[in-house]
C-alpha cells in the first residue's frame, strides 16, 4: 500500500487512483498582488506582485468539469450585483469542485507553514486568497507554459511547465 506524507512527515488518508493520468505542475507563476487599488470598481493600481508558491508544485486532474466551469461563471457573474449569500454559494461550489481535481500539493501558507493537502478539503481552498482560488481553476494540466496561461491564450505544446513524476519530490512511502 502506498502511503502519502505531508510535510512534517505524518501520513494522510491515500487517495483513490484517479481514472485518468494526474500531472504535477509548478506552481512557480501563481501571483498574488498586496497593496492593490481599486477605485469604483476598477484596479487602477496593481500594487506589487508577490509570487507565494515559488519552488511549490500541484498535482491535478488534467481535466474540468461542467460544474467547475458553470460555478465560475454564477461566481464572476454575481461579482457585478453582489450578493452574499449567492456570491457565497458559488464560492462554496467551486471549493467543492477543485477539492475533487486538486489531487495533492506541496503549497505553504503565507507564513511559510505546509498546508494541508487539498483532495477532498474544500475548506482547505476556502483558505486561499482569490488570487491563489484563481489560479488554480485555471490549472488544467494542458502543458501550458507559465507565460501561457498568463496570456489565456491555448496550449503550446511546450510542456515545460509540467513537471515528470521522476523529478517530483518524494513523499510517498511503502509499507
Amino acid at each position: 500500500m502506498v502511503e502519502l506524507l505531508d510535510p512534517g512527515g505524518v501520513v494522510i488518508e491515500p487517495v483513490k487512483q484517479p481514472k485518468i493520468p494526474t500531472e504535477t505542475i509548478r506552481s512557480d507563476d501563481c501571483v498574488v498582488h498586496i497593496g492593490q487599488v481599486i477605485e469604483d470598481g476598477q484596479i487602477v493600481d496593481d500594487g506589487a506582485e508577490i509570487f507565494p508558491h515559488r519552488g511549490e508544485w500541484v498535482e491535478i486532474l488534467s481535466i474540468a468539469t461542467i460544474g467547475e466551469f458553470i460555478s465560475v461563471a454564477k461566481l464572476i457573474g454575481s461579482a457585478d450585483n453582489p450578493d452574499a449569500v449567492g456570491m457565497g454559494s458559488h464560492f462554496d461550489d467551486l471549493c467543492h469542485a477543485l477539492a475533487k481535481r486538486l489531487i495533492a500539493w506541496n503549497w505553504t501558507d503565507m507564513m511559510n507553514d505546509p498546508m494541508e493537502q487539498p483532495h477532498g478539503r474544500p475548506d482547505v481552498l476556502a483558505q486561499l486568497a482569490p488570487e491563489e482560488l484563481v489560479y488554480l481553476t485555471g490549472l488544467t494540466g494542458s502543458s501550458q507554459t507559465p507565460e501561457t496561461r498568463k496570456n489565456g491564450s491555448g496550449p503550446s505544446g511546450d510542456t515545460s511547465s509540467a513537471v515528470p513524476m521522476t523529478q517530483r519530490p518524494s513523499r510517498r512511502r511503502q509499507s
